[in-house]
């Protein structure tokens, strides 16, 4: 849920920026204008064009991703796993909402999920970890562990584990 919200504030962020930059780019082009100052102008023309161009597309980029948000509270906290489901919640056809848990789970949204087209269900499948080894250093007393292949050094003084 983490990552879809920092990508929610980071487009709004974005799109407020924009918003801004158009809204300033006018009057700063007319005052530029209007007193001869033309890097003024430059500097408005700059940011009406940009602002012109980048504040649609932001927003609809805000609204597409408040929309993955959605999809992943719904799985995450009210446990909807279907396709079906998610599109009666969201009233969507099932079509949209199938590209939209794609997208989500391609994105990297609903991370510990699987999606096998139509039902989305937890990833229990954990990587393989390789066995620790816990000591004691003889050297300073300090406990610590290490990976079972390599040789292990105290943390604290540097001295090699005799294990």
């Amino acid at each position: 849920m983490e990552l879809v919200e920092k990508a929610v504030r980071k487009t709004f962020a974005w799109a407020m920026i924009c918003t801004f930059l158009l809204a300033a780019g006018v009057p700063m082009l007319i005052f530029g204008a209007v007193s001869g100052k033309f890097w003024l102008m430059a500097i408005g023309i700059g940011f009406v064009a940009a602002g012109f161009y980048a504040v649609p597309l932001l927003w609809v980029s805000f609204g597409t991703k408040k929309g993955y948000r959605r999809v992943v509270y719904a799985v995450n906290n009210e446990h909807i796993y279907t396709v079906s489901q998610l599109a009666l919640q969201m009233s969507k056809t099932h079509e949209e909402m199938k590209n939209t848990v794609s997208k989500c789970v391609e994105k990297g949204y609903l991370a510990g999920f699987l999606f096998d087209g139509e039902n989305i269900s937890k990833n229990f499948n954990k990587p393989h970890e390789e066995p620790r080894v816990f000591a004691d250093c003889e050297g300073c007393g300090a406990h610590f562990d290490y990976p079972q292949s390599q040789t292990g050094v105290c943390p604290y003084c540097g001295r090699k584990h005799q294990g």
